[in-house]
């Protein structure tokens, strides 16, 4: 096996987020191994690695890692990368990144015997082999994706050679709320405000278009709770044609992070591509982008591409994809702006 793949948990491993909720919100930069009987098998693989920091004797690098420990503790080992990927691409930073395995050793503690893969994003450790500095490597990463607030759902390690490869999910502007990430991610009153947001300067040609489907007159307020429903409608039907083109592994980002510019991502050829999703209930070629979508756009000209739904209410809907140079040729218009001094 030359590799594998670990996921570590939810909101350990975030950046460009910023706390409103009041309470001690921040990234626990750590994942369990081991916990009472419970062993995970990639524990045996992380033991496995070979590129490792010697602790024994090194007193720097042991206060290092145990620095913010409350109990006794013992490092086990300590992990470097000096080859780091970020969704398929090169990462463009000179510092390495470190992981270590840390296990609670005091027999009186409740978690004694417990495992944890630790990746502090701050950590930092050097010597006259390494230049190890995890705050560079997390904002290298944040630059490269386009400065958005992302969060980490995997490691991907190699057992001949220091390479990780990290795969991070665009969640939405660089210091977007905390309550609009992980509080409120599944809310719908979160999708519709989105959606509604984009299509309510279009409410006169699309509420004609869905009244012909839908054979009766339809009030805003009934239009604005159908919203949600066309948005999961459209999401399946492009989902599914993603499906016949052969990607597999889809992400449906927009069902836990709505704020995100990135709707559906995917891997090909080792590349996360993205994918924004429109919908509209005309024959129309018109859709609304958003500032970050635009700008993920035109950052990532050949991985991100917009699917919309033409027709979304009828029962034989049609899509149409659009990348950077056919949204070019296209005709635009400003509908909003936001003046600030």
């Amino acid at each position: 096996m030359e590799k594998f793949k670990f996921a570590i948990d939810t909101k350990s491993f975030f950046v460009g987020i910023t706390n409103d909720t009041g309470g001690g919100h921040t990234a626990t930069v750590s994942t369990n191994l081991k916990q009472g009987v419970t062993t995970k098998g990639e524990l045996e693989y992380f033991l496995a690695l070979k590129n490792e920091i010697t602790i024994e004797g090194n007193d720097e690098l042991i206060n290092a890692c145990s620095s913010r420990s409350k109990s006794l503790v013992k490092i086990i080992k300590c992990l470097f990368f000096r080859e780091i990927y970020i969704n398929g691409e090169k990462l463009n930073c000179d510092k390495e990144f470190a992981v270590y395995l840390k296990e609670e050793i005091n027999p009186e503690a409740i978690q004694y015997g417990r495992i944890k893969l630790h990746y502090p994003l701050t950590f930092s450790y050097s010597d006259y082999e390494h230049e190890i500095d995890n705050r560079e490597v997390v904002l290298a990463i944040k630059k490269q994706i386009g400065g958005y607030a992302y969060i980490v759902n995997s490691f991907e390690l190699y057992f001949d050679r220091a390479r990780i490869d990290i795969d991070a999910t665009i969640i939405g502007e660089d210091e977007i709320p905390y309550s609009k990430v992980f509080v409120d991610q599944k809310g719908v009153g979160n999708k519709f405000n989105k959606l509604f947001s984009e299509q309510s300067d279009s409410y006169d040609y699309e509420i004609m278009a869905v009244k012909r489907y839908v054979n009766k007159s339809i009030t805003p307020k009934e239009y604005v709770e159908m919203l949600p429903s066309l948005e999961e409608k459209a999401t399946k039907i492009a989902e599914e044609y993603l499906l016949s083109k052969g990607h597999q592994n889809i992400n449906n980002v927009l069902s836990k992070y709505p704020y995100s510019p990135v709707d559906m991502e995917y891997y090909l050829n080792g590349l996360k591509y993205y994918i924004i999703i429109k919908t509209t209930a005309t024959n129309i070629d018109y859709f609304f982008l958003s500032k970050y979508e635009w700008q993920l756009i035109c950052g990532e000209p050949k991985r991100c591409k917009v699917l919309l739904v033409k027709k979304v209410c009828s029962d034989d809907p049609t899509l149409v994809e659009f990348d950077l140079e056919k949204i070019n040729s296209m005709s635009r218009e400003f509908t909003g702006m936001r003046v600030f001094k």
